[in-house]
This record gives C-alpha cells, sequence and structure tokens, in this order.
C-alpha cells in the first residue's frame, strides 16, 4: 500500500495526470482451468515429478450430487484451485503472473523518482491495481484482460472494478465500462485523490469505528486483562495497519489515546 500512496502524492507533487485502476475478476479463484495451470507451472521450468503430483490432487477430485439422500453421479471438476489448500494462493498467483508480466512489458506507467523502473501494477492475490498515465493504456489492459480470460478461463467484472481519478485526469467512460470513483479501498486503505484527502478520511472513519467498538467493548465492565487483550488484538491492530501507511493527525491520535484508555 506504500506503493499506491507513494505513487498518487509523486503523482499530485509533480502534476501528472494519472488513474488509478482496481481490476476485479468474478470467481477469481474457482475459474482457473487446470489446464493453464499445468502449463503454466511446465512454462515456469517446474519439476515434471512436482506437477504430476499437483495433476493428482487434482485430476481425481470428483463431486456428486446428493438428492433424497441418494449419490448420483460423478462430475470431473475442470477448473479451480483447491480451497484450504495451502498451495492453492503460490499457485494462484503463478496463473496470474503471465497477466501481470504483459502488462509490465506494455504499459508506460509512471516513474517516482526513488525507483528504478516505472510503478506499472501492484497485486496481491486477486486484487490487481493498475496505474495508468495515459487514455492509450485502456486499450493495452483491454488486450491483456481478453487474453488472460481466452487462455485461463478467468471473468473480468467491471461492475466491481474502479477507477480513480488524480490530478487532471478526464473521467469520461472508458472501454472497459469501469465507472469513476471518489475514493477506493485497497486491501482495507481507502486512497482519495489527493493524499491530504486520504489521510483525513481514513483516519475519521478509523477514529469513529475504533472509539465506537472500546466504547461496546468496556460498557461490559471486563477486568483489566480481558481489557488490555481487547485493545491489543482489535483496536491496536487496526491502529498499526493504516499508521504504517499514512500517519496519523494529532486531532486523531488525541481522540483515539482517550477512547481506548
Amino acid at each position: 500500500m506504500a506503493t499506491v500512496r507513494d505513487t498518487i502524492a509523486y503523482a499530485e507533487s509533480r502534476r501528472v495526470t494519472l488513474c488509478v485502476l482496481s481490476l476485479a475478476f468474478k470467481n477469481a479463484f474457482d475459474r482457473i482451468a487446470h489446464n493453464y495451470l499445468f502449463q503454466t507451472l511446465q512454462g515456469y521450468g517446474i519439476g515434471k515429478a512436482f506437477i504430476a503430483g499437483i495433476k493428482r490432487l487434482y485430476e481425481v477430485a470428483t463431486p456428486s450430487v446428493q438428492i433424497n439422500g441418494h449419490e448420483y453421479g460423478s462430475i470431473p471438476i475442470r477448473c479451480a484451485v483447491r480451497q484450504d489448500c495451502p498451495m492453492s494462493m503460490a499457485l494462484y498467483a503463478l496463473c496470474l503472473h503471465p497477466f501481470l508480466h504483459f502488462l509490465d512489458l506494455n504499459l508506460p506507467g509512471i516513474r517516482t523518482g526513488r525507483r528504478t523502473g516505472p510503478t506499472l501494477v501492484v497485486a496481491y492475490a486477486d486484487d490487481v491495481t493498475i496505474f495508468m498515465t495515459s487514455a492509450a493504456d485502456f486499450a493495452i489492459i483491454e488486450e491483456s484482460i481478453r487474453l488472460y480470460e481466452r487462455s485461463s478461463g478467468a471473468c473480468f467484472n467491471p461492475r466491481k472494478s474502479k477507477a480513480l481519478a488524480v490530478g487532471s485526469w478526464c473521467t469520461q467512460e472508458t472501454v472497459l465500462r469501469i465507472a469513476y470513483h471518489p475514493h477506493l479501498v485497497i486491501l482495507g486503505v481507502t486512497f482519495w485523490g489527493t493524499i491530504k484527502q486520504t489521510m483525513k478520511n481514513s483516519w475519521s472513519r478509523l477514529t469513529e469505528k475504533v472509539r465506537a467498538q472500546a466504547k461496546r467493548d468496556y460498557t461490559r465492565g471486563p477486568c483489566l486483562s480481558t481489557r488490555m487483550r481487547c485493545i491489543n488484538t482489535f483496536l491496536l491492530s487496526k491502529i498499526w495497519y493504516t499508521v504504517q501507511i499514512l500517519p496519523a493527525p494529532n486531532i486523531h491520535t488525541q481522540q483515539m489515546t482517550t477512547a481506548i484508555t
């Protein structure tokens, strides 16, 4: 999230037109085609024995339908990574990487000064954030999405995707049918068009949540140990996550300190 913050701050200070695009895919983990998964693993040069082991895990899994206490049929599973499997996140990341690599090769991105290369895309699992500096980038993104959909079985969801305009970016309707919003929520952090606005609104919302939760928990009259556990587990964790990205204004620090203590 620090990358998103730094990119918006750089574009704002240098008056660079920027669009932050948050892409969403329908049932991202459930739509990965197994053939695409195995070919991707092979393309990365992963050993044949390991790929054969992954194939055995997925090819032997077959669900059945139960009607009135009787099971019928054996339905083969041709897509999706296994739920509750420790490897699923890594397998999905490998499947998503060709899509991200295509964007890296074709988008110009934005140079923020301290980085050796341009900032193009930030991804965590199925949360993909793209930085655009020109409306021409939409055509590249559209092409990459279509290629990824045809090869992997993924399905782009324009309704859940969002765009954030920074600076003088033109907010006309895009070919991807992605609506512009005044703010974006990326991994639990709400970003606005300016860093000042981002800090103000993020900490105002967080302060309200912390004060409301502290009020609910403290009205039960917990003992000191329970109260400390509540503070460390439910209240401070939210604060630490946000403060490492956005510094807390003094007024909100005082309000939360009063609410917690």
